[in-house]
């Protein structure tokens, strides 16, 4: 069981780290497309997908954690 949770801590970092990436980069973005509002939209579905994908990942992992005896 152990391995598991490592593997499980791997695929997490693996997979947060771009997320952290492209929300950091949307969020940069969005301070400095002010007024065209096909941009703003198009980079605030972005962040919110990037919010989801995190969610999604913790609510995984909370079912994936071993249960103490």
């Amino acid at each position: 069981m152990a391995s598991l949770g490592e593997i499980s801590a791997g695929i997490a970092h693996e997979i947060r780290n771009p997320l952290a990436a492209i929300k950091g980069a949307s969020q940069i973005l969005q301070e400095r497309i002010e007024g065209d509002d096909v941009c703003v939209e198009l980079i605030d579905r972005v962040v919110r997908e990037v919010d989801k994908s995190n969610n999604l990942l913790n609510e995984f992992f909370k079912f994936a954690r071993p249960t103490k005896p």
